[in-house]
Formats: C-alpha cells, sequence, structure tokens
C-alpha cells in the first residue's frame, strides 16, 4: 500500500476499509448456534452465517478493540485516522478533535497499539553485535525536566544498547546504574566477539575483563573521542530522541518502546510506521486467532 493510497484512504471510509482488508484484518467466525463459518456482508455490514437459510445468525462489526462496550461507534475512517494520529506523533487531544472520538476509545486504540508493539519486541528480540561489531553502551536518567518546562514525572535511570551500522537496539529500564545491575543485562544482550564502547563508567569495567568482549572507553571529561577514534555518538544522540518520544507518550517504557520500534523499522515518515503499527497489529491477530473487527 503506497503513500498516496493511504491518504485517499483517510478521506474516504470505504477505502478505509478496504485498506484495512488488505492488511488482513477481517477475519471470518465461527457461528455459535451451527458452527458453521461467517462471513462478513459489505452490504449488511455484518458477519452473516454461511448455512443459510437454515441459521440466520448473525454478528455485527465491532471496531472497539479491547473496550467491549464501545461496539459500533467508530467507523473505519476514525479508525485509519487515529492509527495515522499516533504514526505521525500527534498530541492524543489532537487526534480526539479530529477523529471526534471520546478521550476512553482513544485510549482503547493507543493501548492496544502498544500492547502489540510490545509484543513485537519481545518476539523479535536479537542479540547484538557479533565478531567486531560494535555496539555503543551508555546510561541515561529520563523523566527529569530541565528549565522547569515540561511535566515532571518519576525519574528512571535507563541503559541504552545500539550496534553501528544496524537498525538493532535494545533500551529497559533498571534500577540503579551499578554493576551488579548492568553487568548481567549486557551479558544477557551482547555476542561474543563484540567491540563494547562505553564512556569509561565504572560499572562497565566487568565487561573489559571478560575475554568474549572486546572493551574500549571514551573519557568524556577529558574529549569526546578516543585516542583510537572511538567515541559514543550514536548512543549519545540517541537519548534525545528517546526524550522526545517520552515527552508524546508520557510513559517512560512506551517511550523506549516506541524508539525501539520506530529504529527497527527504519521508518523515516509517518506512512511507513503507520505500515509497520498495521503490520504488528494484524501479526498479534492471527497469533491470538482474532479480528480487528
Amino acid at each position: 500500500m503506497d503513500n498516496e493510497a493511504i491518504v485517499k484512504a483517510l478521506g474516504n471510509e470505504d477505502l478505509s476499509w478496504e485498506l484495512f482488508v488488505t492488511f488482513g484484518f477481517v477475519k471470518n467466525k465461527e457461528c455459535k448456534t451451527c458452527f458453521s463459518e461467517l462471513q462478513y456482508s459489505w452490504e449488511a455490514d455484518v458477519f452473516l452465517c454461511t448455512n443459510r437459510p437454515h441459521c440466520l445468525h448473525e454478528e455485527y462489526v465491532s471496531l472497539s478493540l479491547k473496550a467491549a462496550n464501545v461496539h459500533k461507534r467508530v467507523t473505519y475512517g476514525q479508525c485509519l485516522r487515529i492509527l495515522h494520529g499516533l504514526a505521525a506523533e500527534k498530541a492524543g487531544l489532537q487526534i480526539q478533535r479530529e477523529t471526534g472520538v471520546s478521550g476512553r476509545i482513544f485510549r482503547a486504540f493507543k493501548d492496544e497499539v502498544f500492547d502489540a508493539i510490545k509484543d513485537y519486541l519481545l518476539q523479535d528480540r536479537q542479540e547484538l553485535g557479533g565478531y567486531d561489531r560494535v555496539v555503543e553502551v551508555d546510561e541515561a536518567k529520563l523523566g527529569r525536566t530541565k528549565h522547569n518546562r515540561g511535566v515532571p514525572g518519576r525519574e528512571q535511570w535507563t541503559l541504552g544498547l545500539i550496534e553501528r551500522g544496524s537498525q538493532e537496539c535494545f533500551l529497559i529500564e533498571v534500577a540503579d546504574r551499578g554493576a551488579r545491575t548492568l553487568y548481567p543485562i549486557l551479558l544477557d544482550h551482547l555476542k561474543p566477539g563484540t567491540v563494547v564502547v562505553t564512556d569509561g563508567w565504572r560499572s562497565y569495567n566487568e565487561v573489559g575483563r571478560n575475554a568474549d568482549f572486546a572493551h574500549r572507553t571514551v573519557n568524556h571529561s577529558v574529549t569526546f573521542k578516543s585516542p583510537e577514534g572511538e567515541t559514543t555518538n550514536t548512543i549519545e544522540g540517541s537519548w534525545f530522541h528517546v526524550r522526545k518520544a517520552l515527552y508524546r507518550h508520557r510513559k517512560i517504557c512506551r517511550g523506549l518502546h516506541w524508539f525501539m520500534f520506530k529504529r527497527k523499522l527504519g521508518a523515516t515518515d509517518e506512512f511507513a510506521l503507520l505500515r509497520g503499527i498495521f503490520t504488528v497489529l494484524s501479526d498479534r491477530y492471527d497469533k491470538q486467532g482474532q479480528s480487528l473487527y
């Protein structure tokens, strides 16, 4: 589905429906009365039993996702515009105004999207690095506000790993930045032979003692580039985008998941992100044997 088709679908209910069908969201169901197959009827906008006229059972279409009590309150176009608004990283209130949905329905859609993203990240989790591959490691405290701007939230140490030359990354909230906390995470997420570049924080010293890794450091109190030419610019620069995602989604875990999701997709615009959201949602329903509708 190209960008032009998505733009057209955003303003047309029929095209919105076709878009959801294209991504495999609409699944036939089983009749609860005679256990025959239910098929969707476009004219009636319901699922009808294929055993008609012997069985007249039908089920209405629902776009409510997990919010079971908002059946038939959201149109196909509204559903698409909500997902597009999330992909375009618009504010929640702006999406609600543009789509005309309530805050409760919007939150239900957003919860479903982030549950699908979380499942995708867990299932697609891979060890980073490898022989002669470089992984930059850094920790940062998220949730702080600067110059008394923004909404203050809880502060949380976060560990970040980014592999150079690829889209692979891993970010996780940690209780502290001590060696007993950070080192097991690094062991669990780095392949043997990885070149690990850090800022020389003492908690990473254990990495240098491990023969499976090559540990290189950059002393930021002296320089931003080591004599060997190593830097941590990739991970340091990524914290800005992580904080931006955190500001938009308020919750630290969601900000981390959103950053990792965008980076893994290599998404450069809202249309690429929207296709990614469609894909992870569709995969989630396929594995659960459910349908969006």
